[in-house]
């Protein structure tokens, strides 16, 4: 099931097994599934690799990726996704706990496992976030990851997973053109950060809010091509609505 729940489709991806179970049931629901949501998402960027300091390419994100985390906790997009408070939680306004960097290279080809290993060492001398933690890993440029016997810039353009009780996110450098969609880079990055954030709230240990057929929030508008909106001054992806069945 995971497989289904974790990813951003890319815009020009031929159909696949998911478009096609989404386009065979027509709109659906999500369904509550019992587990824990992140009431106050607490993030922290992760910028993975030297490029982040020394590739101008990379180093001119670090700040538009950080005002954009410093919004997005608090904005409308996060106000929407309280119609999914279960009975005993509420989801509200979260925190940006600000950004840690890895040092070293990264190698081209990478998998979940390595993203796994860089947190687990991280956490080792990184103070914790709390229950409602989201690390979200950024890959700089040239990087493919795969995940789910899928690959990046192929059939995702990222995803987000939990480690223990502690969920993540991975962010491939937006670099590739099924990815980009046509849009500038900052745009494509913003866009597939608010997919994942608001699926990691949403869904954090696949136990969450998803559909019958695997999709989670921003799944449901995700195919066959993104659907997006301006909020704040950024470009975000719609989410999906149980109370108007309907992306916004």
């Amino acid at each position: 099931m995971k497989e289904k729940m974790t990813h951003q489709i890319v815009p020009t991806r031929v159909p696949s097994k998911h478009y096609d179970a989404l386009m065979a049931a027509g709109p659906q629901s999500l369904v509550y599934h019992g587990g824990p949501v992140l009431t106050s998402v607490q993030i922290k960027a992760v910028l993975w690799g030297d490029p982040w300091t020394n590739d101008p390419a990379a180093s001119g994100m670090v700040a538009p990726i950080g005002n954009f985390l410093q919004w997005i906790v608090t904005s409308a997009l996060i106000d929407q996704l309280a119609e999914y408070s279960p009975p005993t939680q509420k989801i509200v306004h979260g925190a940006y706990r600000g950004s840690v960097a890895v040092s070293g290279a990264v190698g081209a080809k990478i998998t979940d496992s390595d993203v796994q290993a860089v947190l687990t060492n991280l956490w080792k001398t990184e103070p914790g976030l709390g229950a409602n933690a989201l690390w979200i890993v950024f890959l700089p440029p040239n990087v493919q990851v795969s995940a789910f016997n899928e690959g990046s810039c192929v059939d995702f353009c990222g995803y987000h997973e939990a480690l223990g009780a502690t969920a993540y996110g991975v962010i491939p450098f937006p670099d590739c053109a099924p990815c980009l969609g046509g849009t500038p880079a900052l745009d494509s990055l913003t866009s597939v950060l608010s997919h994942e954030i608001c699926e990691a709230i949403t869904d954090p240990f696949a136990n969450g809010w998803y559909a019958s057929n695997g999709y989670e929030i921003g799944d449901m508008c995700a195919v066959p091509t993104w659907q997006q909106k301006q909020l704040g001054g950024y470009t975000v992806q719609k989410e999906w609505s149980n109370n108007l069945n309907a992306c916004v």
